[in-house]
């Protein structure tokens, strides 16, 4: 009786941490992905409308973005992951009116860090989509240690739950 009941007990262990690891991955893909998606494409459509545009359109596209962006950038040091470096070309281009050659090269500028950034992020939610492999190799580790220590119990007639 104590061997089906070690056995039961182990099979609903195994049992309701698959259950939360899927469902949890299911929520992250279904709500955060889209989600991030819808925030991709706006800033895409962003530096699709810097490319070209006047100095007074340009101030329009900063004005979109800032709100799409980092926030604590534009206070941070230069770093990669707080977007201050777009937060300093944004400052840049805002300080004066720029024209011709000049505003065309902070233009392109930006563009490249927008790409950048989509593309920083992109691969970041690929790799969440995917799941962090050490953490399942770790739950795996300590669901296949219960079950050795629930059959290790069961072949010596002990019982240990």
């Amino acid at each position: 009786m104590g061997e089906v009941l070690s056995s039961g007990l182990i099979a609903a262990i195994v049992s309701a941490i698959v259950t939360l690891v899927t469902s949890r991955k299911k929520l992250s893909v279904e709500y955060v992905t889209g989600d991030r998606r819808q925030w991709r494409e706006e800033i895409r459509k962003i530096a699709e409308s810097l490319n070209g545009s006047s100095y007074a359109g340009t101030l329009k596209q900063l004005n979109k973005l800032k709100v799409r962006i980092n926030a604590y950038g534009e206070y941070a040091v230069r770093s990669m992951h707080c977007d201050s470096h777009i937060w300093e070309l944004i400052h840049e281009i805002e300080e004066q009116p720029l024209f011709g050659e000049e505003l065309q090269k902070k233009q392109r500028m930006m563009v490249q860090y927008l790409s950048l950034m989509l593309k920083y992020d992109w691969e970041r939610c690929k790799n969440e989509v995917k799941g962090d492999l050490y953490n399942v190799c770790g739950w795996g580790l300590i669901v296949l240690s219960l079950i050795a220590y629930g059959l290790h119990g069961i072949v010596l007639g002990e019982n240990i739950l």
